[in-house]
Formats: C-alpha cells, structure tokens, sequence
C-alpha cells in the first residue's frame, strides 16, 4: 500500500504481490481544515484501502518536505500546515503501527 500526500490531494493505492493495482482512492488534501484533519483523512485511507488487502500489507509514505531526525520535526513542506508537527509520531499512533524515516 502506498499513501501519496500532496498539496492538493491524498492519493492511496494497493497493488498485489505482483504489482497490479487492486483498488485506488483519492480524496482532496483541505489544507484549510488543518493538520488533525490531514491526519485523519490518511488514517480513514489506509483504514479503507486495508479492508480489500485480505492480509498483512507493508505501506509506504511519500509527503511534501522531510522530517529532521534530530527533531522528529516535518519542515519544508508546501503544505504549510504539516511544518514543526511530528507528522510521523502522530501517524505511528494513529494508524497503530510504527515506521521507519
């Protein structure tokens, strides 16, 4: 499974094992409703998307900007709402998983 946060949209797929896309969801960003929503719309998405997984799936993350190590801070993002938030603590507690930077 893979999660694409953009500017203007959060984009989620999942591919079988062979790479062939099962099912595909996107639903707009709303930057104007914040970072709580932003998170919540990521965690319905994989909530959604692992319904039709039938299984264990790994998931991967892409987002505007990075996170520092050192803070755990996101920075540079053009989705203004996300910089000095610890995107990637908040999203291990809300999907229940822990990844990795």
């Amino acid at each position: 499974m893979g999660l694409d946060l953009g500017g203007t949209k959060i984009e989620g797929v999942l591919l079988d094992p062979d790479g062939s896309e099962v099912v595909r969801r996107r639903v707009p960003t709303r930057q104007d409703l914040g970072y709580d929503f932003i998170l919540g719309q990521m965690a319905e998405m994989v909530s959604d998307l692992a319904g039709s997984a039938g299984g264990p799936f790994l998931l991967g993350i892409g987002t505007p900007g990075s996170t520092s190590r050192r803070s755990g801070l996101h920075r540079n993002s053009n989705t203004l709402c996300l910089n000095g938030k610890p995107l990637v603590r908040d999203l291990q507690e809300r999907l229940g998983r822990d990844f990795e930077l």
